[in-house]
Formats: C-alpha cells, structure tokens, sequence
C-alpha cells in the first residue's frame, strides 16, 4: 500500500512540474506578444475606437459593454490583439474600475512592488518620467510596456470623467493589462464610453 502511495505521489510531482513547464512557457507566449506593439500604437488605436464608440449612448451597462466591444472588433488590429488572448469585461469590472479609488486599485493589481510604485508616483502624484526612465532593468519587457503606455495615456490626460488622481483611462488600461493587452484596451475605451 505504501508503494502504491508512494508512485502516485511521485506521479503527481511529474504532473505538476510539467502543468508548471506549461504555464511558464505559456505566459511567456502571451507576454511575448506585447513587444511588437509601441505605446503610440496602443493609444493610437484606442482614440480610434473610442472616435467609434462616442454615438454610443444608454444607461445599462451592459448593453454599453456589447456595444463598445462589437465597435471595437471592428478595428482590424484590435482584432488581432484579441485573437491572441482576450476576455470580455464585466460589468463589475467596469463598477470596480469607475467607482474605486486609484490607489487602492493600484495596490491591488497583480504587479511588482517596482512596478506600482511606478504606477502611484505617475498617478497619485502625478510625476513626469522621461522614455528612457523605463529602461530599468528590474523591468521586464511585458512591464515596461505597460508603464509606457500608462505614461502616454497619463501625459495626454485621462478623460472627461478625470478624477482627482489624473484620469480614469491609465488606471483602466493598467487594470485590463493584468488579463490581455485586449483587455487593456477595452477597458480603456469602455472607461471613456460608460459615464
């Protein structure tokens, strides 16, 4: 009986170790992809479809949801940023976005301690970094991007919603990049859309 304990034990070791394998090359995959897109692309794209999406009107967030998205999947390269990971946004998503202190969504995101501290000294205290700030080698690439972009969207001002901590779009596209750069678009314009 021990033998038997012991082999399944020693089995599920394996198993485990490959899931990890799989995990790891799969995140480096989808993190693989966000070096092929420039923070100007990013917020290019996204001021397009939000052009798109300003005759969107109603008060049901969720009927915004599914209108901004079938505008979004209309842009070509949206669509292929979707294609490559992409989930649709929920309407808590959006609440959580919209109705949430900056910082403490900053605090709660799923990165580095370097990585939103970053984000706080941009957001809450409003600092000016230059490009080449971001060069730090603590960052990694899928880091970096999301900083560049968090700092355009930020140097361009947030929305007509801004709150008192710079506007709600690069926290929106901060909270969506933990998913999918899609989703970080997503929820970009849907925060510029639902009001």
């Amino acid at each position: 009986m021990k033998k038997i304990y012991l082999y399944a034990a020693a089995l599920s070791l394996v198993n485990i170790a490959c899931n990890s394998d799989e995990l790891i090359r799969e995140d480096s995959a989808v993190r693989m992809v966000y070096k092929t897109i420039s923070p100007s692309s990013l917020t290019g794209m996204i001021q397009a479809i939000e052009k798109d999406c300003q005759d969107i009107k109603g008060t049901d967030v969720q009927s915004i949801i599914n209108a901004t998205e079938s505008k979004a999947f209309q842009n070509k390269a949206f669509e292929e940023l979707a294609r490559k990971g992409y989930s649709k946004p929920t309407v808590s998503d959006q609440s959580y976005i919209s109705e949430t202190n900056t910082a403490e969504i900053i605090n709660r995101l799923s990165y580095s301690v370097t990585v939103k501290s970053y984000l706080y000294a941009m957001l809450i205290d409003s600092q000016k970094f230059s490009d080449d700030y971001f060069n730090s080698v603590t960052l990694s690439g899928y880091e970096r991007e999301l900083l560049e972009t968090v700092k355009v969207l930020s140097d361009n001002g947030g929305n007509d919603n801004d709150d008192d901590n710079g506007g709600i779009r690069p926290i929106a596209f901060a909270y969506g990049y933990q998913t999918s750069l899609a989703n970080a678009v997503m929820m970009t314009v849907m925060s510029a859309v639902v009001q």
